[in-house]
């Protein structure tokens, strides 16, 4: 076993379809994750009066961090057109008898989603805004500069909304 071999391992492993993988390649966190397992078995086996004198795994190249952090993520994101259309969509009444364009269920989440996409805000904390700091009819929130700010008079900030997460009522 040499590091050249490992090397050829996590390359085949980084581009061969895998049938336990849905047919993708491994990517590289996993591929790194292969490496951690023969490494550490590879240690065991290794040092004076044992079967091999050093580790190849620690020379070989394994997907770094940085690949690792580089490479694209398993799941989908919307950018900021499909985020435009999600939100138009999410605030759009559903029409049934019982819908009066305003206080439906059917529009009870539109607030949340438009304030997690305007803010990124977690949603513990989206559901812990004061309510006086929000002005959905500016289209706007008002942050302030640290836990009860607003009431030891500290000044507020005001984000608007991004265009197309602005909520149409018509």
């Amino acid at each position: 076993m040499t590091d050249e071999r490992l090397d050829e391992l996590y390359r085949l492993l980084e581009s061969k379809p895998i049938e336990a993988n849905g047919n993708k390649p491994l990517g590289p966190k996993s591929v790194r994750h292969v490496h951690n397992i023969i490494s550490a078995a590879l240690d065991s086996v290794t040092g004076p009066r044992k079967l091999l004198a050093v580790n190849p795994a620690h020379t070989a190249n394994p997907p770094t961090e940085r690949q690792i952090k580089a490479a694209q993520p398993d799941f989908p994101t919307l950018n900021d057109q499909e985020t435009a259309h999600f939100l138009s969509q999410v605030w759009e009444p559903c029409g049934n008898r019982a819908c009066d364009g305003v206080s439906h269920h059917c529009l009870r989440d539109a607030p949340l989603w438009t304030s997690y996409a305007a803010t990124s805000c977690r949603r513990s904390e989206t559901l812990g805004w004061m309510w006086d700091l929000i002005h959905w009819d500016d289209c706007a929130t008002a942050s302030s500069s640290g836990r009860g700010a607003r009431r030891a008079g500290r000044k507020t900030r005001r984000r608007s909304l991004p265009a197309g997460a602005r909520p149409v009522h018509g």
